[in-house]
């Protein structure tokens, strides 16, 4: 397979030919993200949004284990135990069937009374509700609320904070 386009390089004023093996070849930049060792937690019904967010943490490259529930009572029912460790980062969506997101922080922070310290959750919701904002504000546990789809810059920037 031989292709190649040009690229004009505005610094050097002169073209530059990139080819398949010099594209793949490319050294990888220094990121400041690639040597974290964060684990993260998507909770969410919608199997649509899990399958994009899947992609943003992989483009993120700074969690090396992602972990999904479809229902938040199957992650409350694994994360009431004390013994479990939970993962570093937390994205709760609020409307689910069963359980919701509030009911979920709710019993899971009279389970682990010290959560605060053990992740971080952030609300991730399609909802502009500013009652479901200054709710989210109530609840100590909470690091954030974030609109959906997050995007690969803000879980970036949330990955470097923890």
């Amino acid at each position: 397979m031989k292709w190649a386009y040009r690229k004009l390089d505005a610094n050097a004023n002169q073209d530059l030919r990139i080819t398949p093996d010099s594209y793949l070849r490319r050294p990888i930049k220094s990121n400041k993200y690639l040597n974290m060792n964060k684990e993260i937690c998507v909770i969410d019904d919608d199997h649509i949004y899990q399958l994009i967010i899947e992609k943003i943490i992989r483009r993120t490259a700074i969690f090396v284990k992602s972990t999904e529930y479809i229902n938040a009572t199957h992650a409350f029912q694994q994360f009431k135990d004390p013994k479990f460790p939970l993962p570093h980062l937390i994205l709760l969506d609020i409307n689910m069937p069963q359980m919701d997101g509030w009911e979920f922080i709710t019993q899971l922070s009279s389970c682990r009374p010290n959560l605060k310290n053990e992740t971080k959750i952030y609300i991730v919701t399609s909802s502009i509700a500013t009652a479901d904002k200054l709710k989210a504000a109530s609840f100590e546990e909470i690091s954030g609320f974030l609109s959906k789809p997050v995007s690969v810059q803000k879980l970036k920037e949330i990955g470097g904070e923890i």
